[in-house]
């Protein structure tokens, strides 16, 4: 965040709950299985009613269990040090989901009974939609340039790609992406993890340079022999 502090322009980095990233994505299906994480600013959470057999609900990204749902009206500003309210819902939640098969429409049973005109001819009412897709994210922020990231812009353009039926492209766009941010490690992990790079990486040079050691005192031992 940019703020004014005197004559100067200061950029401060903070913490800001409403911007989460989701690294809990569904690697197999085709829009999320190259992406590396998706940016959802002031996310609603999804939930998925299967109550039809046609139709086939799949979820995409989901937030961590460290997330926490909030209702009724907040501050947002990202100033104010945000911290978790006691009582508050914990994750994971669903952040963006897609749906195909045959849908009921809206129409299906409605007639112009209790004066509803918006019906002329009821016999021309289309039941269930043809073989469609569907694609909700809790966000309606996520493609604009000046907030999303590339990976955002691109699991945009390639949803697009998705709902038209058109996946060659999809496969071609993901070759570029870099962003691969590291999964949650468990503390134990991470000491690991850390003195693997601390001592075990050193500790590898130097055997090999012991072994490289002795190899070339022993061709120098028979050289002599």
């Amino acid at each position: 965040m940019e703020t004014r502090q005197g004559g100067f322009q200061v950029r401060n980095v903070v913490s800001y709950p409403y911007f989460p990233s989701l690294t809990d994505l569904n690697r197999n299906q085709m829009l999320t299985k190259d992406i590396g994480s998706l940016s959802l600013p002031f996310m609603s959470s999804l939930t998925i009613i299967q109550n039809k057999a046609a139709v086939t609900s799949t979820v995409l990204a989901r937030t961590s269990g460290k997330s926490w749902e909030e209702k009724g009206a907040h501050p947002v500003s990202p100033m104010e040090r945000k911290a978790r309210p006691p009582d508050a819902v914990s994750g994971p939640f669903n952040g963006a989901a897609v749906a195909s098969g045959h849908f009921t429409s809206f129409f299906a049973n409605k007639s112009n009974e209790g004066g509803a005109d918006y019906i002329k001819d009821p016999s021309k009412v289309l039941k269930e939609s043809p073989e469609t897709r569907i694609l909700v994210v809790g966000s309606g922020f996520m493609p604009l340039d000046e907030i999303g990231d590339q990976e955002d812009h691109i699991f945009f353009v390639n949803a697009v790609d998705w709902l038209v039926q058109d996946p060659e492209m999809i496969n071609i766009r993901n070759r570029g992406l870099s962003d691969r941010p590291i999964a949650d490690l468990s503390p134990t992990a991470r000491n690991v993890m850390r003195y693997i790079n601390v001592i075990g990486v050193p500790l590898v040079f130097i055997l090999f340079g012991i072994a490289r050691w002795q190899w070339r005192k022993s061709r120098l031992r028979n050289f002599r022999l």
